[in-house]
C-alpha cells in the first residue's frame, strides 16, 4: 500500500492539491525505506521483489514530480535488483512468474521513456529488444515505446553523421509497417513519433531549402507536419483524460511538435509552390494545433512551475507566426 499511496499522493499534490505535499513527501519516504531495507531471513525472492518494486515506484514519483534529480540512479538500481531477482529464481530452479514479468515490463517502460526523452541509448532496453527479436512470442509483451526507440536513435544518428541526408534514406529508417503513404492514412502515435523525428528535413533551413522538391519530398514534408499534429492531438486527449504521468516530458514533446507544425505553416506562406498541397488548408485546420499547444503548455505550467519557460518560448514563436502568416 505504501507504493500506491506514494504514487497517488504525488499525482494529487501536482494536479489537485499542492497543500498535500507534506503527505506526499512522507509517503515517498516510506517507499524509500522499503528500497533500503536489509534482507531478512525470510524468502529472498519476495524481499528482492519488493525492493525492485519500491525503486520503480520512486522513479515513477520522480517522473511525476522531479525533485531529487536521481531518476537515472533509481532506474539503474532497479535494473541491478531485477538482475539479482532473476538470479535468485534460477538459483532455486524456479520459472520466472507473472510478478517478475510485471516488474520487468514496468521497468522497461520507465527506462525506455526516460532514454528516449534524454536521447540516451539504454543497454537494458537494447538487450531486451535483442531477446525479443530472437523470440517473436516475447515481442508482443514489449511496451510500445521500446518498439520505436531503436528507430528513433537510428534517425538521430543519421542526422548527426550525414550533413544533408536524402529524404528517401531517412524515411527508409521507419519500419515499413509504420510508413504512411499519405496524410489520409490512419496515423498511430508510434508512426507519428517516428515521422516527427524526421522534422530536420522541414525545420533545418539548409535541408528545407535545398532546391525544388519532387513529389516524394513534398509528400514526406506534409506527412511530417501532420504527424506533429497527431502528436499534439494525442497529448491533448491524454491531458483531457488526466492520463499524463510526466508533465515535463510531455511539455518537451508538445513544444517540439508545435514547432514542427508552426514551421510547416511558415513554409506554406513563404514557399507556397513547394509546400502548398493541391487542397487548400482552411484557417481552422491551420490554427487548431497552434491553439492546442498553447492550451496544453498553459495547463502544464499551472501544475509544474518550470513549465512556464516552455509556455513563454511558445508564445514568442506564436507572435512571430502571426507576423509571417
Amino acid at each position: 500500500m505504501s507504493v500506491v499511496f506514494a504514487v497517488s499522493s504525488a499525482l494529487i499534490t501536482r494536479d489537485l492539491d499542492p497543500n498535500s505535499s507534506i503527505i506526499s513527501r512522507r509517503c515517498v519516504e516510506d517507499v524509500l525505506m522499503i528500497s533500503q531495507r536489509t534482507p531478512s531471513a525470510g524468502d529472498p525472492i519476495d524481499a528482492t521483489k519488493w525492493t525492485c518494486t519500491a525503486l520503480c515506484a520512486l522513479a515513477l514519483c520522480e517522473l511525476i514530480s522531479p525533485t531529487s534529480g536521481q531518476l537515472w540512479d533509481l532506474l539503474g538500481r532497479a535494473m541491478s535488483m531485477l538482475d539479482d531477482l532473476c538470479a535468485e529464481y534460477h538459483l532455486v530452479h524456479r520459472d520466472l512468474d507473472d510478478d517478475y514479468r510485471r516488474i520487468e515490463r514496468s521497468l522497461l517502460k520507465l527506462e525506455c521513456s526516460t532514454a528516449m526523452h534524454f536521447r540516451r541509448p539504454s543497454p537494458f532496453c537494447a538487450m531486451r529488444l535483442s531477446v525479443s527479436s530472437d523470440k517473436p512470442s516475447v515481442s508482443t509483451d514489449l511496451p510500445d515505446e521500446l518498439k520505436v526507440m531503436s528507430h528513433l536513435f537510428d534517425i538521430a544518428e543519421r542526422f548527426t553523421t550525414l550533413p544533408r541526408p536524402s529524404d528517401s534514406l531517412m524515411e527508409s529508417l521507419i519500419p515499413l509497417q509504420m510508413q504512411l503513404a499519405s496524410t489520409d492514412s490512419h496515423v498511430s502515435i508510434q508512426s507519428a513519433t517516428l515521422y516527427t523525428a524526421l522534422h530536420p528535413l522541414l525545420t533545418d533551413w539548409d535541408m528545407a531549402t535545398k532546391g525544388m522538391l519532387d513529389s516524394h519530398s513534398k509528400r514526406l514534408r506534409l506527412v511530417i507536419a501532420h504527424s506533429a499534429s497527431t502528436v499534439i492531438n494525442h497529448f491533448a486527449r491524454l491531458d483531457g483524460e488526466k492520463r499524463i504521468i510526466s508533465l515535463w516530458m510531455a511539455a518537451d514533446k508538445v513544444l517540439e511538435a508545435g514547432l514542427v507544425w508552426a514551421t510547416y505553416l511558415m513554409h506554406r506562406r513563404t514557399a507556397p509552390t513547394e509546400y502548398e498541397p493541391s487542397a487548400p488548408m482552411g484557417p481552422l485546420v491551420a490554427m487548431s494545433p497552434i491553439l492546442k499547444v498553447s492550451a496544453l503548455l498553459a495547463s502544464f505550467s499551472a501544475r509544474w512551475e518550470s513549465g512556464i519557460a516552455h509556455a513563454q518560448a511558445w508564445e514568442s514563436l506564436v507572435e512571430l507566426l502571426w507576423n509571417v502568416v
